[in-house]
């Protein structure tokens, strides 16, 4: 792969339709996602000015001469069984025009972007969302080539081609796997909700009622475990609502012993 000031010689020419802003989105991807950039050597690997077969894949015929075409699209034609064939036949990539490779080199870094699924055919530079989706399923043997274990992003975010789980994100509550974005208005920041609990959390909880709850508070009536905080008295207590039976209640109140009571009382009564 041939770069110009660290960048691949195809990414001026897929994003050369962007904005300054958007462009500058897609600059700061490449340079910090490196499973990004294996991928695209992977795709780049098969483009079809570059991948050769070593065998005819009609005929499955070794050593035979390669006649090239110099039309629009790269052919070859196999002197063993005089059948011609594109150099991107048996390659998730099989008619795939060349004029459309910069799209798809386009979709690879979108799967890393912020987007919307709305915004990222435009991004890409795609024709319409139903070619973002074909370039998208596509891609997928590529990502089947990665080592197991590597990941797939720098950090967990918001991510239009990965869900939480592919980044490692489980339940604080339950530790579940089924998980799915909730709101990702903030791309560093999203939230997400654990479809086997119904538990709604974030990557960096702002505010106290968007921490994991300890296991040992439960509902005193339903012994629930489905709790809001509610609010904090003046005496520090932490009040919680159940969403099951809609109770309210304190986890540890404070309670006057008989002691404690009639102390008080007697104290009163001096005063008096």
């Amino acid at each position: 792969m041939k770069t110009i000031g660290g960048f691949p010689d195809w990414f001026a020419r897929s994003f050369a339709h962007l904005a300054h802003e958007d462009f500058e989105v897609v600059s700061a991807l490449w340079t910090a996602e490196p499973t990004l950039r294996t991928v695209a050597l992977l795709l780049d690997s098969l483009h079809p000015s570059r991948h050769r077969h070593a065998r005819c894949p009609r005929c499955g015929h070794a050593g035979a001469r390669w006649h090239a075409s110099f039309n629009a699209t790269t052919r070859d034609r196999c002197d063993a069984c005089g059948r011609s064939s594109t150099n991107t036949v048996g390659t998730p990539f099989f008619r795939v025009h060349e004029r459309n490779w910069p799209a798809l080199y386009g979709t690879v870094v979108v799967l890393w972007g912020p987007w919307t699924p709305v915004q990222a055919w435009r991004i890409a530079g795609c024709t319409d969302a139903k070619q973002l989706v074909d370039f998208r399923r596509r891609l997928t043997p590529l990502f089947e080539k990665l080592p197991n274990d590597t990941p797939l992003t720098s950090h967990v975010a918001y991510r239009l081609g990965f869900t939480p789980v592919e980044q490692g994100v489980t339940c604080l509550r339950c530790a579940g796997r089924d998980i799915a974005y909730r709101k990702r208005s903030d791309h560093s920041n999203p939230t997400f909700e654990c479809l086997d609990c119904r538990y709604h959390f974030q990557l960096h909880a702002s505010r106290r009622h968007l921490l994991p709850l300890d296991e040992s508070v439960r509902c005193p009536d339903c012994a629930g475990h489905q709790l809001n905080r509610s609010f904090i008295d003046e005496r520090g207590r932490q009040h919680y609502r159940c969403r099951d039976c809609r109770r309210n209640f304190v986890a540890a109140p404070i309670r006057s012993t008989s002691a404690e009571l009639s102390t008080s009382l007697r104290t009163s009564a001096r005063m008096t």
